[in-house]
């Protein structure tokens, strides 16, 4: 399953305003309260947290995955576009514009590394993020996503 078959345009978030990475987490809170059947919100947000103290989440290339694991069925992808960037401490030093936020089920490891393989190999093997950039509302987020994971396919075959 790719991408963006499991993210939906109720979870992007067009215009990030966060000033730190953790004011950029915590505006995913009320999109993942709104659009998952997750009992504790406020448990996954201590999660994504407490994750990103252990090491930036930042991968390079201008991409951040938050990601943890929480009682649930299935994966949850949620996408953020900062128009100005924000500092998530990358080891490239650049500033972060696109945040792809990921939250697995507990006990699927292969479902939870799966997704975060195919997100890291979208960002590393494409050109994502001035995609997202250029998009003009989530429903063309969404398509154009779409589109460039079709493109990575091609490639790979």
């Amino acid at each position: 399953m790719d991408v963006g078959d499991i993210l939906s345009t109720r979870n992007i978030i067009m215009e990030l305003q966060g000033i730190t990475k953790q004011d950029v987490l915590y505006e995913f809170e009320s999109i993942i309260q709104e659009n998952t059947t997750l009992l504790d919100v406020p448990d996954v947000m201590e999660s994504l947290m407490e994750r990103e103290k252990l090491r930036s989440t930042a991968i390079g290339d201008r991409v951040a995955i938050p990601h943890c694991k929480h009682h649930t069925h299935n994966v949850h992808v949620f996408m953020g576009i900062h128009k100005q960037g924000v500092d998530f401490h990358s080891v490239d030093k650049k500033l972060v514009h696109l945040v792809f936020c990921c939250i697995s089920p507990i006990n699927s490891v292969n479902r939870n590394i799966n997704t975060l393989s195919k997100l890291a190999r979208l960002v590393k093997q494409t050109d994502i993020v001035e995609e997202m950039l250029s998009a003009t509302d989530e429903r063309d987020c969404l398509k154009r996503l779409r589109i460039v994971e079709q493109d990575l396919h091609l490639k790979e075959r």
